[in-house]
């Protein structure tokens, strides 16, 4: 029994030393169709919205990858053409720069736009670099058919 109320009490210190006060939402668009001057081009985009639900700001310095169970690997797409194309289709207002500090009740949008992902991935992986030093936050997603849903969160240490 004692061993139950120690990690608990742990899981407790942990989460608040991570910023438990930091509530992220993330919705992902894994085919998101763009206007090219000469086609049209498929991308995966990721709406990540950070809300500071504490007393206190929390510093918030944000880097992205992704990763799929193919092996892929990618680096967000620059883009700002494309940003803007979609804060005006899902009425995002975006904070170009990383966000740094957010004060208690504010929320902020970033779009997050990547390569499309390989059609043959059946999880991907959004890793979020910079929320708590020395740790990324890693978000898994799945395939349901053509559906995609987040499926889990960890912190994991910087290797």
């Amino acid at each position: 029994m004692r061993k139950w109320w120690l990690i608990l009490f742990l899981g407790v210190l942990f989460a608040q030393l991570l910023g438990a006060d930091l509530q992220i939402k993330i919705d992902f668009y894994p085919n998101y169709k763009a206007e090219g001057l000469f086609n049209d081009k498929v991308y995966s985009v990721f709406i990540v919205r950070f809300r500071n639900a504490g007393r206190k700001p929390v510093k918030v310095g944000e880097a992205f990858t992704l990763t799929t169970d193919t092996g892929k690997k990618y680096r967000p797409h620059p883009a700002p053409w494309l940003r803007k194309d979609i804060s005006d289709k899902l009425g995002i207002k975006e904070k170009f720069i990383w966000i740094g500090n957010l004060k208690p009740g504010d929320t902020r949008s970033k779009i997050v736009v990547f390569r499309r992902v390989d059609p043959a991935a059946k999880r991907a992986y959004l890793n979020i670099f910079g929320l708590y030093p020395g740790y990324l936050l890693r978000v898994e997603f799945k395939r349901f058919g053509e559906q995609w849903r987040e499926v889990g969160r960890k912190w994991t240490k910087k290797q």
